[in-house]
C-alpha cells in the first residue's frame, strides 16, 4: 500500500515537473525597475495589433 502511494506521488511529481507552457519569440519591452505581474493577452477581439519595432521581427 505504501508502495504504490509512494509511486503515484513519484509519478505525480514527475508529471508536474515536465508541464512546458507554449512559448512565443515575442519580446517585450518593460521599464526598468518595474515590479509586479505582466499579463499578455492574445487574439483580443475589437481590439488594434500591437505596434513592431523596427529591425525586431
Amino acid at each position: 500500500m505504501i508502495r504504490t502511494l509512494l509511486i503515484l506521488l513519484t509519478l505525480i511529481l514527475i508529471g508536474g515537473c515536465s508541464y512546458k507552457e507554449d512559448e512565443t519569440n515575442d519580446i517585450y519591452l518593460i521599464p526598468n525597475g518595474f515590479e509586479g505581474s505582466i499579463l499578455v493577452l492574445y487574439d483580443v477581439p475589437n481590439q488594434p495589433a500591437l505596434k513592431k519595432k523596427e529591425n525586431i521581427q
